[in-house]
This record gives structure tokens, sequence and C-alpha cells, in this order.
């Protein structure tokens, strides 16, 4: 599959700030497979090879410019199990090998794109109550690997894990569903960085908690 992507944006601290690039073709490779048919086991399991168009700062003149291409090889997989009649467990992951193709810039050339991690998963486990119809409990764990700060390398952002928990509780009235749900975001309440780009660092949220409604007119 190929496709125009938009070209990037020059950040604020770019000699040529908010400059847009022209757009770029990006091409796509990808097989996978997904099987259902045992009971209470769900499966999918799919590689790819990505190539997108590459842009950075130049270290030398601050000119956001193009820089060769990105090439992303990864494997990525979701896995669902019924563990028991009412306990069922989630789990989907990614593995990626992501280099920057630039043989006019060794600086870069060979090297992590940044902000891009080398692995990333996630699990949950969900607990239907038998006694109460319609009322589900969950807790899982997110986490990513470090990442570089910039196409040089120079340096990384460490990796983290997150844990959450959530109960929700579908009924209908009259027919129609409704479905509550209250969740818990990073309980441990980690202080940690969650994305970088362009020298801007982004800071994750303290524990959070949220609700939600949802109502079928």
């Amino acid at each position: 599959m190929q496709g125009l992507e938009v070209g990037a944006t020059a950040p604020v601290n770019a000699n040529n700030a908010y400059e847009i690039l022209a757009p770029a073709v990006s091409t796509q490779y990808e097989v996978g497979i997904r099987d259902s048919h045992i009971k209470g086991l769900s499966a999918s399991i799919s590689v790819f090879d990505i190539t997108r168009a590459n842009a950075v700062t130049n270290p030398t003149t601050k000119i956001f410019e193009p820089a060769g291409n990105l090439d992303y090889l990864g494997v990525e997989a979701t896995l669902s199990i019924e563990i028991l009649r009412r306990l069922t467990l989630d789990g989907a992951g990614q593995w990626l090998h992501t280099t920057q193709n630039n043989p006019d810039d060794p600086t870069i050339d060979g090297k992590t794109p940044e902000n891009t991690p080398r692995a990333l998963g996630n699990l949950r486990l969900s607990y239907r109550l038998p006694w109460i119809p319609g009322l589900t409990l969950s807790a899982g764990a997110s986490g990513i690997t470090k990442r570089a700060i910039n196409p040089q390398n120079q340096g990384t952002i460490p990796g983290y894990v997150l844990y959450n928990a959530s109960i929700s509780y579908a009924t209908r009235i009259q027919k129609q569903r409704l479905l509550i749900q209250v969740t818990g975001d990073n309980l441990s309440n980690l202080r940690y960085w969650n994305s970088v780009q362009t020298g801007t660092y982004g800071t994750g949220m303290d524990r959070s908690f949220k609700m939600s409604i949802k109502y079928d007119f």
C-alpha cells in the first residue's frame, strides 16, 4: 500500500520555524493472520515493513529539512483468553526496529528516530461478577521501552510501566443500553516523560480518575 503523507511542520526552535515541508509518499507492506475458531480464544499476529520520509533539524544550519527516510520493521500481536467462565485475559504487544537511512548525514544514518520505542505492550484482566449481572472489574498494566531524545541518539528517556483499574456496569433501561464506567489511571502515581519531540519533552499525567456514562437512545 502506498499513500501520500502531509509534510512535517518545522518546530519553533528551527530557523525555518512553522514551515510545512512538501508531502511525501509512504509505502507499507504487511502480512498477518487472525484466528478465533477455538472457543474462548482469539489471537492475531502480523509483520509489517513501512518506509516513510524523514525530516530533522540540522544541528549545524538549524534548518528543519528532509533527511532521507525511515524504515519501520515490526511485529505486533494480540491475544484474548477466557481463562474461566467469567475471567478474561487480554494482551497486546509490538516489537519495532526503526532505522534512519541517510548516507549523506553520518550523524543520523543507521540510528533510531527520536521518541521511537523498541517495544510496547499491555495486559488486562477482567472479571464479570456473578452476583451482579453487568458488573465488571478490570485491572491491567501498560509499558513502553526507552526512547531516543533526538535523531542523533545523544540520550534517552527511560521506559515505564503504568497500572490502571476500572469498574463498569452495563444494563438496559426500557431496552436501551446504559454503560457506566469509572477508571483509575497511573495508580502508582509514577512521574515519567511520555514523549520527546524536536527538543520538547512531554510529561505524563499524575494519578487520575474519570467517570463516563453512555446511553443508547
